[in-house]
């Protein structure tokens, strides 16, 4: 999550699909950034880890109890290819220490990230209030430039972005090396939302 009062700016930054790149393109511009999160609480009252990817309902309650008009933002999040996304995560919950395989995770315990933890990993959830779309452009990740340079360019004219920035990359063999048939169609059910609205599918060249 990051914001600019000076640009109307808001990002709403949906976990494990590319967030951290964006907010750090869009660093030089917002009300604090990685380094300078600790404003975070002072704006808000919470730590910027609490808040880091809060859904865009919630971002609106929080604008609303400091006076501020949600609407008045133009505001953007980021979807990735479900598959590519899993692989990404089950990287992440290995190197702190969890001992599964891929099947076990996919089978066992993605049900528990799907159904929302701290709001992080549902993209219908970031995205929406009582079946509302509240954010404004949502930038498929493996589309980045060709998604978001038109939007910033519209919205944002004078902002100057760096479009080969990458953060946070991590290192795993390529997503469909993971997969059986069974996971496969176990993370599909999960995302249907994403893939449906979204247009992914699981042999995708642009999703490494």
């Amino acid at each position: 999550m990051r914001f600019s009062h000076d640009h109307k700016l808001m990002l709403i930054s949906n976990w494990k699909c590319g967030c951290s790149t964006i907010a750090d393109m869009f660093a030089p511009y917002t009300e604090f950034d990685w380094a300078t999160r600790a404003e975070c609480k002072r704006i808000f009252g919470k730590d910027y880890d609490v808040m880091a990817h809060y859904p865009a309902s919630l971002m609106r309650q929080e604008f609303a109890r400091l006076g501020w008009d949600f609407a008045e933002y133009t505001s953007i999040s980021e979807v990735r290819n479900p598959w590519a996304r899993t692989v990404s995560l089950y990287a992440t919950v290995k190197r702190v220490g969890f001992d599964y395989t891929f099947d076990e995770f996919v089978i066992n315990e993605l049900r528990t990230w799907q159904s929302g933890l701290q709001g992080r990993w549902n993209s219908y959830e970031m995205f929406h209030e009582r079946g509302e779309r509240i954010v404004d452009h949502i930038i498929r990740i493996e589309h980045l430039e060709e998604e978001l340079r038109p939007v910033v360019e519209r919205e944002w004219p004078g902002l100057h972005l760096d479009y080969a920035t990458r953060s946070n990359t991590g290192s795993h063999n390529p997503y469909r090396d993971y997969y059986t048939d069974k996971t496969s169609d176990i993370v599909a059910d999960f995302f249907a939302y994403d893939i449906e609205t979204f247009g992914y599918r699981f042999d995708d060249p642009t999703a490494e």
